[in-house]
């Protein structure tokens, strides 16, 4: 859901969608049950890995995991979750927009408990670094290596 808030030099004039935005966002909260409250990347894994990698796992899939990491969920669900697609696809690699940040660490629960599952740990927060992320995925080898940890990128 994207929701963008309208120029501010415009927000004494109405419009169309100025007076949708003022009408729509303060009920967001109250339509959306988690609105604001981070991803249930837990919760999301274990969909694709019931209903969906079955059906791509014999082609030994690379999976990208676009996320920041933060996750509302249980650090013990989203690791077994993240466990399970790791074995059945040939790289995990997870883009991070918040990894292009100095100042970043993964300190978050979930973070820690989904990244010795990680093949690939790296930066998606400007061009350069989606030029990287690409250039990245084709260099990447045809057959798997023994899993040991993430590798980060910069």
């Amino acid at each position: 859901l994207m929701i963008r808030r309208p120029p501010r030099s415009t927000q004494g004039v109405s419009s169309a969608a100025s007076d949708v935005y003022k009408r729509q966002v303060p009920t967001l909260p109250r339509t959306i049950s988690d609105f604001g409250g981070g991803t249930q990347i837990g919760n999301a894994l274990r969909m694709f890995n019931t209903e969906w990698a079955r059906r791509v796992r014999g082609r030994g899939p690379v999976v990208l995991l676009i996320s920041d990491g933060w996750d509302r969920g249980t650090p013990e669900h989203l690791e077994q979750e993240i466990a399970r697609l790791q074995r059945s696809c040939h790289r995990l690699v997870w883009p991070n927009p918040l990894l292009g940040s100095p100042d970043y660490l993964p300190l978050t629960r979930g973070m820690q408990a989904a990244l010795r599952w990680v093949d690939d740990f790296l930066p998606v927060h400007n061009m350069a670094s989606l030029k990287g992320l690409a250039q990245h995925l084709n260099q990447l080898p045809r057959h798997r290596s023994n899993h040991t940890s993430a590798v980060q990128s910069a």
